[in-house]
């Protein structure tokens, strides 16, 4: 009898746990040949009650790294586990990094698994070595703080993707859009929209389309939002969606779904628009775009704009907006070619459409 491979997923929001259960899916389903483990560690928020994570894992646990006394008995957890692969989403966490560092001193093979745009934005950051030992500093004294000592000199180098020395693997979704600059190996991330692995993934999250898409799902512009610290962005965002309700006859519904650190200024502002429906929930919103049909998918800079529905007419906008102390630093990249990049409303048209 053949022992099984140990598998484990480092996982922080919902979009964490549904890309993880698609890899799981496609590269570590056969129950008989893998032990697979997901660990939601949180510090405000953990993930939604009622998952149905057993559909993908042989064991879910939640871990919190604020407040915790027992932090450390915890990750020990993690690490005696010993897994043969352990992924993970956020390369500039210093608990992630505490975690990697001594997995990696047992063997173990460590993949990142792509979180947001960052493998592929243009990041222009200033006096970066300055942000290089400040972010390091920053990160040494939380783990000091969680009494986590780290005896390794580690530089935190967080304006760049996949650079950690002990990571082995970059899964991303693009990979002929990536930009290797390292002998990492690359390798591309399941797509969730097969079938059998989609209704895999729906299972876990309970997805119910009903619930959320209650004007329907054909004709309606699907609008991800991007939390902004900008009063003029937050103003900019506003007209532009106005706009494009107001001069579109064709649209049956709008639905606004929203990010988590939106603020209650921000979000003030989408309830000024007219037929718009505001999705709270933190369902990931790549459920709902894979149910739409004949719509407009549409963002800033969404990475949920990644997953592909082909009856669906896709737009990044962020040319219209004020380049912030964030755009400034890291300017978003389409590393796809279905994605169009838009600077007005009247670029913007349903599937079909004549």
């Amino acid at each position: 009898m053949s022992i099984k491979k140990n598998i484990a997923f480092l996982v922080h929001t919902e979009y964490h746990l549904l890309i993880s259960s698609s890899i799981i899916s496609a590269h570590f389903n056969d129950t008989t040949t893998f032990e697979n483990r997901i660990y939601n560690l949180f510090s405000k928020r953990k993930l939604v009650e009622g998952l149905n994570t057993h559909l993908v894992s042989n064991e879910f646990k939640v871990i919190c790294s604020e407040g915790n006394k027992q932090i450390k008995s915890d990750l020990q957890e993690i690490i005696e586990f010993a897994p043969d692969f352990f992924f993970y989403f956020q390369e500039g966490s210093p608990i992630n990094y505490y975690i990697v560092a001594n997995l990696s001193k047992k063997g173990t093979k460590i993949a990142l698994v792509q979180d947001g745009l960052k493998a592929y934005s243009i990041v222009n950051k200033r006096f970066e070595g300055l942000a290089i030992i400040r972010d390091t500093f920053r990160s040494y004294k939380h783990l000091f703080d969680h009494k986590l000592p780290l005896w390794k000199a580690h530089l935190f180098k967080n304006y760049k993707y996949g650079v950690t020395k002990e990571i082995n693997e970059l899964w991303v979704s693009h990979p002929d859009a990536f930009v290797k600059n390292n002998k990492k190996l690359i390798r591309k991330i399941p797509e969730i929209s097969e079938k059998n692995r989609l209704e895999l993934i729906r299972g876990v999250f309970n997805f119910e389309q009903d619930r959320f898409l209650t004007s329907g799902d054909d004709k309606v512009i699907f609008y991800i939002n991007q939390p902004f610290y900008n009063n003029n962005n937050i103003a900019i965002e506003y007209l532009f969606l106005k706009k494009l309700i107001e001069t579109n006859n064709s649209i049956k519904g709008v639905y606004v779904k929203i990010h988590r650190s939106t603020s209650e200024y921000h979000l003030n502002f989408y309830k000024k628009l007219p037929i718009v429906t505001i999705i709270y929930d933190n369902i990931p919103a790549e459920l709902l775009v894979l149910s739409l049909n004949n719509s407009i998918v549409l963002s800033g800079w969404s990475t949920t704009l990644l997953t592909f529905n082909p009856t669906c007419n896709y737009y990044y906008n962020y040319p219209i907006y004020e380049k912030d102390v964030l755009l400034s630093q890291s300017y978003p990249f389409n590393p796809t070619d279905y994605i169009k990049v838009i600077d007005s409303v009247e670029a913007i048209s349903f599937p079909n459409s004549a």
